[in-house]
This record gives structure tokens, sequence and C-alpha cells, in this order.
């Protein structure tokens, strides 16, 4: 078994249905733990789980741990991706051991799964999360921002502005404050918007949502900076500007089609110039510009 049964006592090793029972051994050392559980954040380092380990909602049991350290290189040379040099040298190493849920422990360690998960993969796993951890805690206090979630329709088609998306847009840079969610978005209330009452109506309730949840809390300093993520008609984003305006701090993003999402694609694009001599002269020279977003 390449897991530790996160409870103080004794635990058996995994072994198939029948087969015969493995030696006991105590759990990993306190420190190693620790180091462990801080670098995990308390959830499951499988890719794609992130499940929290601590607490129970349906039981209501803030206290239950449901957590497993599972060994990369198991501790056992017969165990998963064991041996005879890495496992006792690696059993009780931080960089070996991995936080899981149990479904995923299970997986991960599974007879019939567990080399669908080579060494390699599960190190990837354990980095990314690891990673993804170190830089949401590095983030400086002063650094939050209470933001702005606007959505209306375009055309025949819904605008919706996921949070998931917002977070991970907003990181390493900023991060939405404590409370700091503020809604905006126009229901709909089939008024398609070639109607003409479509925008009085619209700006009507978009102006009566900002002075409700906005405007006094800028006034009083209770918001201190803003991060905005709108996707709705231009003519609505420009009055979301205009009540907005530009004496507070803000910071707009922008939906991006390519890649989609919420954040500018830092890495070089791809131009290629080709010039030539025409075949023939002419008299006319055009020059075309096209700008998008």
């Amino acid at each position: 078994m390449a897991a530790w049964a996160m409870k103080n006592e004794l635990v058996d090793d995994a072994r198939p249905a029948g087969g015969p029972a493995r030696a006991r051994r105590p759990t990993l050392p306190g420190n190693v733990k620790a180091v462990v559980w801080a670098r995990a954040a308390g959830r499951c380092q499988f890719g794609g789980c992130n499940k929290l380990l601590i607490g129970d909602l349906v039981s209501g049991n803030a206290r239950l741990n449901t957590a497993y350290i599972a060994h990369i290189v198991s501790d056992s040379p017969t165990g998963p991706r064991g041996n005879e040099i890495d496992s006792p040298r690696l059993t009780t190493d931080p960089n070996n051991l991995m936080l899981m849920c149990d479904a995923h422990h299970r997986e991960i360690d599974g007879t019939t799964t567990w080399r669908d998960y080579p060494v390699e993969r599960l190190q990837a796993m354990k980095q990314d999360h690891e990673q993804r951890i170190a830089i949401v805690t590095a983030i400086n206090p002063d650094r939050a921002c209470h933001v702005i979630r606007f959505a209306a329709g375009i055309g025949r088609n819904e605008s919706p502005v996921a949070a998931d998306h917002i977070k991970t847009a907003l990181l390493p840079e900023r991060y939405p404050a404590d409370g700091g969610w503020i809604d905006l978005d126009v229901p709909d209330l089939g008024v398609p918007d070639h109607d003409p009452n479509y925008w009085q109506f619209h700006r009507k309730l978009l102006g009566q949502k900002f002075a409700e949840k906005v405007r006094g809390r800028l006034e009083r300093g209770d918001i201190r900076r803003l991060a905005v993520f709108g996707l709705a008609p231009i003519p609505l984003l420009v009055e979301l500007g205009r009540l907005i305006s530009d004496i507070s701090d803000a910071e707009v993003r922008q939906l991006l089609r390519e890649p989609k999402g919420w954040s500018w694609d830092s890495s070089p694009g791809r131009l290629a110039l080709d010039d030539g001599i025409p075949q023939r002269s002419r008299k006319a020279v055009a020059l075309k510009l096209e700008l998008s977003g």
C-alpha cells in the first residue's frame, strides 16, 4: 500500500483479497505529515480533484479528517511503483508523498489501475497542485479586490460569467476580497435587444443595482479596488463604465476568444511579413489595415 492512514494507530498494508497479511507499520512522523498537508493546503492533489479533506457538510462535523497520504514510489519494493533502491530511501520523503482523498488514493494504488499512474504522472500532479497553492498563498493582502460581475444577453445568446474563470484570471496579481462578489446580472425578461424598450429598461435596472450594491460602498471607502468582468451588449458595457467613472480604482477585464478566457496571453504571437516587387507597375497604391479586439 502506498498510503498511510491519517490516524494515530498502526495500519495494515493493502493486499489482494484473500492474500497474506503484511506487517503493520507506524504512521509517518508528525513533521513529515505537516509538510505534506501544508504544501497541499488540505486538498486532494490528484489532478482535477482539489477536494477539501477537512470537515463534512452532510454530518456537520467540521473536524472530520478524510485524507490519506499516498506514496508515489511505494515504501514496499513490491508495492505500486516500488523498487529495491527507491522504496526504502523515499519512505518518509515529503517529495514522494501526496495528500489524497479516499477515492483517488484507491485509484492510484488499485490492483488493476496503479499501472495507469506512473511516477512521472503523479509527480506532475503534485507539482501542479503545489505550485498553484504557492501562488495563491503568496499574494499580499493589499492585492484584494471587489469583483463586479455583469452579464446580459447578447442577441439570443446568454452571457454567463463563471466565478471559477474569474478567480483563475485574477491570480496571481489579484484575488477576490472576503465578501467581495458583486453581481449586477440583468435577468432575461423576454425583451429582445432589437426592441427600443430593451435599452431603456436595462439601463434603468443596471443603474438601480449599481446604486444599491456599489456606489454607496465606494463613497464610504468600503471598496478600494474593483475588478470588472462584463459580458453584455456594448451599449450596456459603456453605461457600466460611465457609472464606475474614472475616479474609482478599477481594472476592466475582457473575454478573449483565442485563447478563450479572461487573461491576456503573454506568450509572443506569430507574425509573418512578406514583401516583394509587383510584376506590373501600377499608379494606384492601396493600404488596408484591420484592427480587432
